[in-house]
């Protein structure tokens, strides 16, 4: 996960070089990051802990 952090550089990027520029017909400059690359950036860890939260397995209580 420390290492997406290096994909948060990318906004300004998209700030600088993107502002006037149309990605995908929909977004300009950092508005393609919040919206999109932040997506692909954190999604899957979500997906991730969402799973793991749903197939945990049950655990015998301590001390029995």
């Amino acid at each position: 996960m420390s290492g997406l952090v290096l994909c948060y550089s990318a906004r300004f990027w998209f700030v600088h070089h993107c502002s006037d520029i149309e990605v995908l017909n929909t977004y300009r400059g950092a508005a393609f990051f919040d919206n999109v690359v932040a997506w692909l950036e954190f999604g899957p860890w979500f997906v991730w802990l969402a799973t793991a939260y749903v197939l945990r397995i049950p655990r015998a209580p301590l001390g029995d």
